[in-house]
């Protein structure tokens, strides 16, 4: 067995919420940058600003999301890129959810390489679940932003003396707190795919 994990700590979704439809972007991007910078404090507020446009509304949606973390490169020296399966398309404007086969093994992998080189992973994802289709039959959008910030694998046993290798990844959650779930899980009933990863540079 395989295991990294970072550690990072939850923040859990305030009460009241800021943002009518939830803060998870706000959350998710502060437990990020508090792990990174444990000698700094980093504040809700601080967090949900990098998130707002001119007009004070969030643009807490994917295409939002390289622009939040640039918005807190000008305040934290940190490294940016974004990392997808190939076979998803057009990454810079959606997350990929649901874009064909997923290579669950090598995904989980590839983000354990990155967790072991200091990055954390930054996914959207649907939070209830479901795969790709709602119960009426319209594509189920991804409404929930998440840290990844730990991937393991190990070997089980199945009859007849043969084995299997099961990967899971660890999901830090404002609604859920933090948890371990089954990579294929993640990447087919909650459409994670694409990764925002960032990293202290300093």
């Amino acid at each position: 067995m395989s295991e990294r994990l970072a550690g990072v700590k939850p923040v859990l979704q305030p009460h009241p919420v800021r943002n009518p439809g939830g803060d998870c972007f706000a959350c998710a991007t502060q437990a990020l940058l508090a792990h990174l910078f444990p000698e700094r404090e980093i504040t809700f507020d601080q967090a949900y600003r990098y998130w707002q446009q001119e007009s004070g509304v969030p643009c807490n949606h994917w295409t939002g999301t390289r622009e939040a973390f640039y918005n807190a490169k000008r305040d934290f020296n940190i490294e940016i890129r974004l990392d997808y399966t190939p076979a998803y398309a057009d990454p810079e404007h959606f997350s990929g959810a649901w874009g064909g086969w997923i290579p669950r093994g090598s995904w989980n992998e590839r983000l354990e390489g990155w967790i072991a080189a200091g990055w954390l992973a930054v996914a959207e994802i649907v939070l209830a679940g479901g795969g790709p289709l709602d119960s009426q039959g319209r594509h189920n959008a991804q409404d929930h932003f998440v840290v990844l910030d730990g991937a393991r694998q190990h070997w089980r046993q199945l009859d007849g003396g043969r084995a299997m290798k099961d990967h899971q990844t660890h999901v830090v959650c404002s609604a859920r707190g933090a948890y371990w779930i089954d990579t294929h899980d993640l990447l087919m009933k909650h459409g994670a795919g694409a990764l925002w990863l960032i990293r202290r540079e300093d």
